[in-house]
């Protein structure tokens, strides 16, 4: 999968990267919720500056290009910035069993911070007849 490339204009001035990316639909994973402690919301700074939220000073990215969107305040020039691709964003079907005949079926969701899961369960036997699992968005 490939990077999303996002152009976030000079009009955003002042405004966090994490609230913009979040306030245009932007799929991106930050389980922390924009606090800085999980390192999840890192995107590549192509273009244009960004300042540190609690400084006001210029961000400075790591050797690679990347920095935390959770940190970085859009500066009056705008920028231009990489999101890496999600992985496991699909849902993913894994093994099952057969049914055993059984006419009672039921569902297990699992709904986590970064993760939902699912599984379908024969209530007669108790067994997992299929599951998958996601990224949570």
């Amino acid at each position: 999968m490939m990077d999303t490339v996002i152009q976030i204009p000079k009009e955003f001035q002042g405004k966090g990267l994490y609230a913009v990316l979040l306030d245009q639909g932007i799929p991106f994973s930050a389980p922390c919720g924009g606090n800085g402690t999980c390192g999840k919301c890192r995107v590549r700074l192509l273009e244009g500056v960004l300042w540190e939220k609690n400084s006001g000073r210029p961000l400075v990215p790591d050797a690679q290009g990347y920095l935390l969107a959770c940190h970085a305040v859009v500066s009056d020039t705008g920028c231009t910035v990489a999101i890496p691709a999600l992985t496991g964003d699909g849902l993913t079907l894994s093994d099952g069993v057969s049914a055993d005949g059984g006419d009672r079926l039921g569902v297990a969701l699992d709904i986590g911070t970064t993760t939902l899961a699912v599984a379908l369960v024969d209530l007669d036997t108790e067994t997992v007849l299929k599951s998958a699992s996601c990224l949570n968005p």
